[in-house]
């Protein structure tokens, strides 16, 4: 009875270190499954704040460079209708001076 008793004591020991060691062996693999997806996520992440910020660059490129579009149309607007009205005001002294030729 005593050595069954051992027997069953070392059995119950055996299962008790083969299931330490397992739960072990599972911890240490999910730290290292989870570190893995820590780097994926923290690569990723600076990834996206990189892409974000290049993103950015460009739209502050776009909006400065459109300003500057904006502004060199409208300068060149401004100077075409300048000429147009300078035109037009040609013509119409010309038609005045056609006109008090006639009369006279």
């Amino acid at each position: 009875a005593n050595r069954l008793r051992e027997k069953h004591e070392r059995d119950k020991k055996a299962i008790a270190d083969e299931m330490a060691l397992k739960k072990e062996r599972m911890a240490q693999n999910l730290k290292a499954r989870l570190a893995a997806k820590k780097q994926r996520k923290l690569r990723a992440t600076a990834a996206a704040e990189e892409k974000q910020a290049v993103e950015a660059e460009i739209e502050d490129e776009m909006r400065n460079e459109m300003e500057k579009i904006d502004s060199e149309v409208s300068h060149e607007a401004s100077e075409k209708l300048q000429q147009q009205q300078e035109r037009e005001k040609e013509e119409l002294a010309q038609v005045e001076e056609a006109r008090v030729a006639a009369i006279e």
